[in-house]
């Protein structure tokens, strides 16, 4: 993914322009979720998710929103904090 610009890797995403005190949607923001919303229906390894992120390892042991607990190793699970990440920005999943 290297060299491509992060505006090319994004999907469009839900945040109206101008909008402020909320975070903004990134690509990185996406593929976590994409992962958060996986591992609603229970912990999962890296591999299971590489469908939906082909970084999903990287995005798991980085936790960079604290959404995500090592449950053993190579598997991880999803904190309420990851709940309510993926209710606020992908309702109705």
């Amino acid at each position: 993914m290297l060299g491509i610009p992060e505006r090319h890797r994004r999907n469009p995403h839900p945040a109206p322009g101008g909008s402020t005190r909320q975070p903004i949607m990134t690509a990185y923001r996406q593929r976590a979720l994409a992962c958060a919303a996986a591992l609603q229906a229970g912990p999962l390894r890296p591999r299971d998710l590489r469908p939906v992120a082909s970084d999903a390892g990287t995005i798991l042991s980085r936790n960079v929103y604290g959404w995500f607990e090592r449950v053993e190793p190579g598997v991880y699970r999803l904190v309420p904090m990851g709940e309510a990440a993926v209710a606020n920005w992908l309702p109705g999943t």
